[in-house]
């Protein structure tokens, strides 16, 4: 499991939330790179974990690949 910590978020609750209903209107695919829980659970309806040189998609929501990680 791939952990990130940073001491501050990178953007504001504010714009996550705009970037968020942006990408929720957008009709066509997206790739989303992220360690934001928030927005990874709004708008991703697969998740791809990559780790030790492979690239493989999760068997559940991100909640599940958390307690995996634990």
């Amino acid at each position: 499991c791939l952990r990130y910590a940073c001491a501050k978020p990178l953007l504001s609750q504010e714009t996550v939330s705009a970037l968020i209903e942006a990408l929720l209107d957008y009709t066509g695919g997206i790739l989303v790179v992220s360690h934001d829980e928030h927005l990874i659970t709004a708008v991703c309806d697969t998740l791809w974990i990559a780790g030790e040189g492979t690239v493989r998609q999760s068997k559940g929501d991100f909640q599940d690949y958390k307690q995996q990680c634990l």
